[in-house]
């Protein structure tokens, strides 16, 4: 899906989106904020957003709270395009609300 598309996509979504970064490569990754009570809420409302995500093309391998993410400034290596930067796009210090998917 071209970039343009992910963005729009994003800020289409009814998702407390905290930041957006731009991979360096051919993709943009949100951030998005989770107020779980705990582990099982937590692994219920991601599983709820990524089954909903799935139809657009979101990997849904991405549900794992410590995973690692992209890095805003940092030059990606592999699969970059252009410079390979990686940036930050969109940051909303105080997304409001839980999922609402």
């Amino acid at each position: 899906m071209p970039v343009e598309l992910q963005l729009a996509l994003f800020a289409r979504l009814p998702l407390p989106v905290a930041a957006v970064i731009g991979s360096g490569g051919r993709s943009v990754h949100a951030w998005v904020r989770v107020d779980a009570r705990d582990a099982d809420d937590y692994r219920a409302t991601v599983a709820e957003m990524l089954g909903i995500l799935a139809r657009f093309g979101v990997d849904g391998k991405n549900k794992n709270p410590s995973r690692l993410s992209r890095l805003p400034g940092a030059r990606r290596e592999i699969g970059a395009t252009g410079s390979g930067i990686q940036r930050l796009l969109y940051l909303n210090p105080k997304p409001d609300g839980k999922c609402m998917l």
